[in-house]
């Protein structure tokens, strides 16, 4: 069983673009910031109630290791990271 109180390594898929970097879980939050070896900085704060469904999803379609976030509001994460369904199950626990 993964550990969510420490940084899960993470890579955040946007487009064509992937940033690797790590997942933080929180009381109220999860963080993601991007390792500074992307040449961008990127980091995201998305508070648990603000998620509307957590999903899993399939790298290159056919490896299990991915999940989308969706929120509220329309806007959608995508990460591929290990314990993919812990991490499912741990966020659709806090989304209200």
């Amino acid at each position: 069983m993964a550990d969510l109180t420490k940084g899960i390594n993470a890579n955040r898929i946007e487009g064509l673009t992937t940033l690797t970097g790590l997942l933080y879980f929180y009381e109220d939050r999860y963080e993601f910031k991007a390792h500074s070896v992307n040449g961008m900085s990127a980091e995201s704060v998305i508070k648990y109630q603000d998620i509307e469904n957590v999903s899993s999803r399939k790298t290159l379609g056919f490896i299990s290791n991915g999940l989308t976030i969706r929120l509220k509001n329309g806007k959608e994460y995508h990460y591929v990271v290990s314990h993919s369904k812990e991490i499912i199950e741990f966020l659709g626990k806090r989304a209200k």
